[in-house]
């Protein structure tokens, strides 16, 4: 007997210690970065699963406040590390007290939090990389045996380094002499120099740099663009870091003009604008002071000479002349 009371108190205590939540995954809709010394608005979104008793568990644990959601800023993708900027959502009475059943799926949509960066430097934008949501009892009920440590998910959301970039210099090494063709596509290979002021945040990262090129009438590239098409730029070139008040040349970078439906009357400079990769550690700064665009002069040509079939007939005839007197 006592040994039947034994074994049914080590299985109640198995079901007990084997409650558990389930984050699933979190995201965030906005904002697509964070900036140190900044406030942001966050809107994410949190799945999760009560299992194995869990959803009766925390049902019963309250009438109404059953959760607490919070969100932070973090060094790494599983939360672990400094984390700033916490804050809780403010959930509605309906999310509080969600009709769960263990294994099934819950999804809040729509949650709001400050993230706040006043006190924060992200530097070179290697630092704050994750915005994380964690799942946890309210502060006024109690889960009991719920096991809600790993109740937590983390996103990238970077807090990006700042920089006032500057194109100073654009060559066209490939074709020569910058003759463009019209008349069908036109590959091109492309030379800039990019620098930044000492004020700025250093760029570092396998994806710091990505660009466009097109042409136009405008010395300036203001007005109609032209042929406009992204840059191919080669891993060697893309992962160049460039320091605060320093320089660097990114080289052969390459694209192809569409000039299927372009005249020369169309173009007299090709232009190169270059800006941060989608998945790089720096953004522009708000308010630049330099540009990150600049044209050159080029030469249109055409694609090939159509020539009479008269005038390559007179042609023959005065060769056969002249080789027969």
């Amino acid at each position: 007997m006592y040994f039947l009371i034994f074994m049914f108190l080590l299985h109640f205590l198995y079901i007990l210690a084997s409650q558990y939540i389930d984050v699933d995954s979190v995201t965030v809709s906005s904002p697509s970065y964070f900036t140190g010394g900044e406030i942001s608005s966050v809107t994410a979104s949190i799945t999760f699963t009560p299992m194995d008793g869990a959803a009766a568990a925390i049902e019963g644990s309250n009438a109404v406040n059953r959760f607490m959601l919070v969100g932070a800023v973090a060094e790494t993708a599983d939360g672990t590390g400094n984390l700033v900027s916490l804050d809780s959502a403010n959930l509605t009475t309906s999310q509080q007290t969600t009709d769960m059943t263990d294994g099934d799926s819950v999804t809040w949509s729509g949650l709001s939090f400050d993230a706040n960066m006043t006190d924060q430097d992200c530097g070179n934008g290697t630092l704050f990389q994750y915005y994380c949501l964690a799942l946890m009892p309210h502060y006024s009920t109690n889960w009991g045996a719920v096991d809600y440590d790993n109740a937590s998910a983390c996103v990238e959301v970077k807090c990006k380094a700042t920089v006032d970039l500057s194109v100073d210099s654009m060559s066209i090494t490939n074709p020569d002499e910058a003759v463009l063709s019209v008349g069908g596509g036109q590959a091109v290979e492309i030379t800039t120099t990019l620098s930044s002021p000492s004020g700025s945040d250093d760029v570092v990262g396998a994806y710091n740099w990505a660009g466009t090129v097109y042409l136009s009438a405008n010395e300036d590239g203001s007005g109609t663009q032209v042929a406009s098409t992204s840059l191919t730029i080669a891993s060697s070139q893309r992962t160049k870091d460039l320091w605060a008040g320093g320089s660097i040349s990114l080289t052969g970078m390459a694209a192809t003009y569409d000039l299927t439906d372009v005249t020369c009357d169309d173009f007299d400079y090709a232009c190169v604008t270059v800006s941060p990769h989608s998945s790089a550690n720096w953004r522009l700064v708000d308010s630049p002071t330099n540009d990150q665009t600049l044209c050159i002069s080029v030469t249109c040509g055409t694609g090939f000479v159509k020539t009479s079939i008269t005038v390559m007939f007179l042609g023959f005839l005065l060769s056969h002349i002249l080789n027969n007197s």
